[in-house]
């Protein structure tokens, strides 16, 4: 199986932001190490589409975290262009040698034809979901088309003040369309 690693420890995070064990839950989350205004962009993040075989590692201080298609893929569909600003779908469809950026059209070029394939958000991935989340992101802000596969970069905004120690947090449901957190998740 493909593996790609992401380096999730200090020196492979943004400033301003830490890998820790979550309070509401077990596992790991975000947290702030300093403070953000309403608005204010917490961080950009890498976006990579990925083959649905491949495995990604996120490399904590805590440990490996490994995460296949099955169990966190956000599975691109042709609905998810939508998220991409008109801009940035007229470059894709250019990039593809599409004559405009028609979802279906632009789904076949990415997929070569259909093969699954998924959204990787890099350590983005680490962020929890709370039905009253500190921020909100943006799939993709960015497209870098200079190499074969394209690449983007999404960003974290902060809805609310936040200050060092939180933990940053997302609606789950505001990128993958109607879910409910299991019942055991404190959210």
């Amino acid at each position: 199986m493909p593996t790609l690693e992401i380096d999730c420890t200090s020196a492979g995070l943004p400033e301003g932001i830490r890998v820790a064990p979550c309070r509401r839950f077990e596992g790991w989350s975000l947290e702030a190490t300093r403070s953000w205004n309403a608005g204010d962009v917490v961080y950009l993040h890498p976006v990579r589409l990925l083959a649905e075989d491949v495995e990604v590692r996120l490399v904590t201080a805590f440990g490996v975290r490994r995460c296949t298609f099955a169990e966190y893929g956000l599975e691109l569909l042709p609905s998810s262009l939508g998220f991409l600003a008109p801009e940035l779908l007229e470059r894709l469809a250019n990039h593809c040698g599409l004559p405009a950026a028609d979802h279906e059209a632009l789904f076949a070029a990415l997929t070569r034809g259909g093969r699954q394939r998924f959204l990787n958000l890099g350590f983005e991935e680490l962020v929890n979901h709370s039905n009253e989340p500190n921020c909100a992101a943006d799939l993709v802000v960015e497209l870098d088309l200079s190499g074969p596969e394209p690449r983007g970069r999404g960003q974290l905004r902060a809805l609310k003040r936040i200050a060092p120690g939180d933990e940053l947090t997302v609606d789950y449901r505001t990128f993958s369309g109607p879910w409910e957190p299991p019942a055991d998740w404190v959210a």
